[in-house]
């Protein structure tokens, strides 16, 4: 569970798990002051952080080696009716094309990516 709670100037809220805490914003004509993470951009961060760490996990799983892994998402907003996100993943080391593609293949066990590419629901309520 996360919770989001207004905080300091217009705009800016800490999202907290309990133990940790981070700072998002906005800006919103004119009035917010991009002082931590956009929403979209923890949706993001999210979606790279968990591919990063599924090829780094099935590296170590299956000895490949790798000597750096970059993971950039991006959330494609082009089209109002449909999320899609565009991934660019780069693995630095000497790997054979195999074991580039093996790694690579794993993306689809990332959980996030899982539950991003699932249809979702949204319930809410109010107090």
């Amino acid at each position: 569970m996360v919770t989001a709670s207004m905080h300091g100037k217009p705009y800016q809220t800490v999202v907290s798990n309990g133990s940790k805490a981070i700072v998002v914003d906005t800006r919103k004509d004119g009035v917010g002051g991009y002082t931590g993470f956009k929403p979209h951009e923890l949706l993001e961060g999210a979606l790279a952080a968990c591919t990063n760490l599924t090829i780094r996990i099935t590296a170590e799983k299956l000895g490949i080696p790798i000597a750096g892994l970059n993971t950039v998402a991006e959330l494609d907003s082009s089209n109002p009716d449909h999320t899609a996100f565009l991934l660019q993943i780069d693995i630095v080391g000497d790997l054979s094309e195999a074991q580039r593609d093996r790694l690579l293949q794993s993306i689809r066990l990332c959980p996030v990516s899982k539950m991003l590419s699932a249809p979702i629901s949204i319930t809410w309520s109010a107090t």
